[in-house]
């Protein structure tokens, strides 16, 4: 079994806003996530990303993003 570590977390601020793109919102959460771990970006193994009503890509889209 290998050992897994989760070393920082994120979530955008709590609300329904239609006026700002999921996009924006979880790329808010992936920062905050990184600068909780206090790691560098492209340090970054696997990256998880919950979402209801934006599509299986959307946490793709924003992880190759933050990692370049």
């Amino acid at each position: 079994m290998r050992e897994v570590v989760v070393l920082g977390v994120g979530i955008h601020r709590f609300g329904r806003w239609p006026e700002i793109p999921a996009e924006r919102l979880a790329r808010e959460a992936a920062w905050m996530a990184i600068e909780d771990a206090g790691i560098d970006p492209r340090d970054i193994e696997a990256g998880f990303l919950g979402n209801v009503n934006n599509g299986p890509l959307l946490g793709w889209r924003v992880f190759a993003e933050v990692v370049q």
